[in-house]
Formats: structure tokens, sequence, C-alpha cells
């Protein structure tokens, strides 16, 4: 006996993809814009976790995948990828010196990194390494 998937609503899809990107470039918390919105928050969790994995799914790192003669180049592109897949201001950035805005990371399994001017990149690396590879 088989299994029978329910075929994805795209427009679902592309309303939750964009309620996830209005609220990564709001600087509210989930929690702030799902209230606002009138959303259910354990539901915008569930979507952005689905979406992650979807886009996981259709653009895997795998860099041991089967090659195709054609193309070296996505290959190389492919083993290079970073883990991570946003990487979002949190507010406008202006040209001003005295106001430079952080960063906000996401990586692909949802955390959020928040990276202030300043910042210091060995520091950074080693948090992104625990997070892209923990030893639990």
């Amino acid at each position: 006996m088989s299994q029978r998937r329910v075929p994805r609503d795209a427009a679902k899809e592309a309303w939750w993809r964009e309620q996830v990107q209005v609220q990564a470039q709001s600087g509210l918390t989930v929690r702030a814009y799902c209230r606002q919105q009138q959303l259910s928050e354990p539901s915008f969790y569930a979507w952005r976790k689905e979406l992650a994995k979807r886009d996981q799914e259709r653009h895997p790192l795998d860099a041991a995948a089967a090659p195709t003669p054609s193309a070296p180049s996505v290959r190389a592109a492919q083993a290079t990828r970073p883990t991570f897949t946003e990487v979002i201001l949190t507010s406008p950035a202006t040209v001003s010196s005295a106001a430079v805005s952080p960063i906000e990371i996401i990586l692909t399994a949802g955390q959020r990194i928040l990276v202030a001017p300043g910042f210091d990149a060995p520091t950074l690396q080693a948090v992104l390494a625990v997070l892209e590879h923990p030893r639990c």
C-alpha cells in the first residue's frame, strides 16, 4: 500500500516565505511580529523550519553528488557554498559612518546570529563552526 502525498500549495508556500522574510527584515522578534500580524507563533516557526528544509532539498550542499560533465563550475560552487542561507540587515543601512547596522545571519537549521559592527571575526568563525557541527 503506497502513501499518497498531498500536493504542495504554492500560494501558501509563497505567502509564508514572504512572512518569514518580512519578519526577518522588520527587526521584530518572531513573537512580536506574530502578535502584530495576528499569526500563530507555532505555525510561523513550523513554516520557517519547513521552508528551510525545502530550500535544503532544492539546493543540497552534498558535494559528493554525481558530477555532470557539462557543469564543473556548478560542482565547485556547491562544494564551497556556505551553510547559512541568508544575511539580512536588521535595519536600513545608511551611508553615514556613525550609523552602521548590525547584520543577522540565519543558518539553514534556523539558528540566528546578530553580528554587531566591529565584531571579532575569529570568535564569529568559532561560533559558526559549533553551530554547523555540534558535538552532541
